[in-house]
This record gives structure tokens, sequence and C-alpha cells, in this order.
């Protein structure tokens, strides 16, 4: 609470309710500010129906004298559970299940994108795993935790060896008020012939972190990104290009390797790359086009034989 200059900090229990006395004159206004905890938000306060952003929503401005009842109204955050790392064929199917964590009544819809444009539609998902009926966005859902299904539908014509992410994105819509909370998750999707294994993790250089195959960052943050190939196939493979899209609001980072932009180890032997914007002049088998990463396996190992494995490095930083 700020009365003209004077500050005043009160720590309070999820359900209080606190009575406050100004003595002598007051400067107005006289300004209550809450900050939310980790894992809430707040809804419902007296003079926007929940309307307002979620600074101003937890902010009550007191312009004269007053006994009147004012209520922040906390409620736990909507959340999604589940990371997914799938890898697919072209002309093929797969399932990424999730669970939502909803912590007030109110209505979802889901936002779903990917630079590789997959149809997707999402399912509600049966207690035995198997799909349900359609997710209808309308319905006011009660407090409770729901599973829920992202049907991917792979196109034949999809190049092979691509990595994606699947940015999957639920909006709740409070019932109790005007507001609105919102909750992502990033699945993998890799794109192979199931000889090539693929995966991808990544990992806040900035906070030093281990790498998972999801993370949060804040802008200004740099992430390393670490794409994991293997031949689990009995022949060799000889047209091997992996390609991974560059995530959105990031820009790539370049000399982050001993001066290189890119780190490439195959079999225990390091190969340092230059990420060439116009194609791959330097012949060292690296390029970005079209904000997209082209690594040509062959051009720089040969055929990947049986058994052969490795990982590529590159970072990023998070768009300010």
């Amino acid at each position: 609470m700020k009365n003209g200059t004077a500050k005043y900090v009160r720590y309070t229990n999820e359900k209080g309710k606190y009575t406050f006395y100004v003595y002598e004159t007051p400067s107005f206004p006289i300004v209550l500010t809450q900050k939310d905890l980790l894992g809430y938000t707040s809804t419902g306060d007296h003079d926007s129906t929940g309307s307002d952003p979620i600074i101003e929503r937890n902010k009550i401005l007191l312009n004269s004298l007053s006994e009147d009842n004012y209520n922040f109204a906390d409620v736990r955050k909507i959340d999604i559970g589940g990371i997914n790392s799938v890898a697919v064929k072209p002309a093929s199917a797969s399932i990424l299940k999730h669970t939502l964590r909803l912590g007030t009544p109110g209505r979802v819809e889901f936002n779903i994108s990917s630079n590789l444009e997959l149809e997707t539609t999402v399912y509600e998902l049966e207690s035995d795993g198997t799909l349900g009926a359609e997710w209808d966005s309308g319905k006011i859902l009660a407090a409770g935790i729901y599973d829920f299904a992202v049907f991917l539908s792979i196109p034949g014509t999809i190049e092979k060896f691509s990595v994606d992410g699947v940015f999957i994105e639920a909006v709740e819509h409070w019932n109790n008020s005007a507001g609105m909370d919102s909750d992502k998750v990033i699945d993998t999707v890799t794109i192979t012939n199931y000889t090539l294994l693929l995966s991808k993790k990544v990992r806040n250089v900035t906070q030093v972190e281990n790498f998972v195959l999801n993370n949060k960052a804040l802008p200004g943050d740099v992430l390393e990104y670490k794409i994991i190939f293997e031949n689990n196939g009995n022949h060799a493979l000889e047209d091997v290009e992996i390609k991974d899209y560059i995530s959105q609001h990031t820009s790539f980072l370049e000399k982050e390797y001993s001066g290189y932009d890119i780190l490439l180890e195959i079999n225990g032997n390091t190969h340092y790359l230059v990420s060439e914007k116009n194609g791959d002049l330097n012949l060292d088998g690296a390029s970005i086009i079209n904000n997209k990463l082209l690594i040509d396996i062959n051009s720089i190992n040969g055929d990947l034989q049986p058994g052969d494995s490795g990982y590529i490095l590159y970072r990023v930083k998070v768009n300010e």
C-alpha cells in the first residue's frame, strides 16, 4: 500500500480479509497493489471485471475515505502438462497427448501452429488413452484436470529429416469475469524414415541450465539447441540433410563455437561450420535459407553408416 511517499508491505494468505486505517490526513490516491505468487493470477477486481491487463487488475486506487470491501480474487493459473518428442514418416499421422489443469471455471480454446504447417485437430482424451470427441471450445469447464490430444496429419510431400516445433497454446476465458489466462507448450516433431533417429533438446545458457526437451526463457536470454541423430538401420544413408527451423522471436548467433556458428560432432569427430545466408558458398555443408538451418551430413562425413551418430549445436538469442 502506498500513501503518498509512505509504503507499507503486508504478506497475506490465500483467503485472508484485512482492514487498514489511515491516521491523520491521508495523501490521495491511496494505491493498493497485489503481487501474485508464482502460478497464480488475479481476476474479478472491483473496477474492470477482469478485462484490464493483470498489472492493472492487481491495483486498486482509493480517492476518498471508504469502508467498502475490495477483492483481488486469486485463482490458479491454467497449466498444460506433458511434453512430446515424436518421430514420424511422410504421409502418416501422430498423436500428442497432454493434460490441462484449470483452477477456475471457464471455456478453453487452443491455438496451434508449426513452421511445417501441419494439419492439426484437438480431441478429448478418454481414460483408456483413445481419442474422444473433438474439443468443444464453447463448453464451460469446471475446475479440474482434463486430458486432451492433438492429432497430427503429416502430408506425403513434407521434407524428410526436418525438425519442427508444434506450438500449442491453451487460452481460458474465465466464467466469473471478462478476464482470460493462457499457457503454452512446444512439442518436437521430426520427419524421418525411422532409420535415422532424430531428437532435439534445448538449454538456457544464460540461466546455466541443462539440456531438456522444452524450457522457458526471458527476453535477452541465450538458448542452445542440440539436434541428436543416429543411423539405427542396417544400411548406409546417402542423402541426409538435417533441417531445423530457427525458433520464432529469436535471432541466430554467429561465432559462438571457436569463431564458428555451428558445432557438428560425428562419432567423436568435431567439425566447425559457418551458417551462410545465401547458400553453402564455402562448401562446408551448412547454410540458413528462409530462416531454416540446413546441415548436409553426407558432404561433411560421407555416407552415414549403420551405428553412426552425432549431434549439432547452435545458439540463438530471444528477441527483446
